[in-house]
């Protein structure tokens, strides 16, 4: 079981620091995204008219990183729980990280049911669309 959890807590602890990093790549790209389109001059933005396309996709890049700022968090803290108690057999510490690796998994049940039922709806309206086009 220490070997398992240990392995385990090594790969978790390398993913979620390349997610860390991703996660910073991230926010670098939302503002630069923001900068290419001020550089792009009045020409191109002016046909969008009071949208500012610029802003929108930083916000969007912005959010996504925030979404995937839990998980990565969460695997962090169960990678470096699960190092610094398994060794000591600190059970207490252990049931802390294995919380969070519980976290972790909860989030991502809960965002696959959420992107299936916006699958879900988008086949619906799709269905609708063509009903509606015959």
């Amino acid at each position: 079981m220490k070997e398992y959890l240990t392995e385990t807590a090594k790969w978790g602890k390398f993913l979620s620091i390349v997610g860390f990093v991703g996660l910073g790549l991230l926010v670098i790209l939302a503002f630069s995204i923001g900068l290419i389109f001020e550089q792009l001059g009045t020409a191109a933005v002016d046909q969008f008219g009071d949208f500012n396309p610029g802003v929108a996709v930083t916000i969007f890049y912005l959010l996504f990183a925030l979404l995937w700022f839990f998980p990565v968090f969460y695997m962090f803290k169960f990678s470096t729980g699960i190092l610094k108690t398994v060794p000591a057999m600190d059970i207490t510490g252990i049931e802390n990280a294995l919380s969070n690796l519980k976290s972790l998994f909860k989030f991502y049940g809960i965002f696959t049911i959420v992107i299936l039922c916006f699958y879900g709806i988008l086949f619906l309206v799709a269905m609708i669309a063509v009903l509606n086009a015959a």
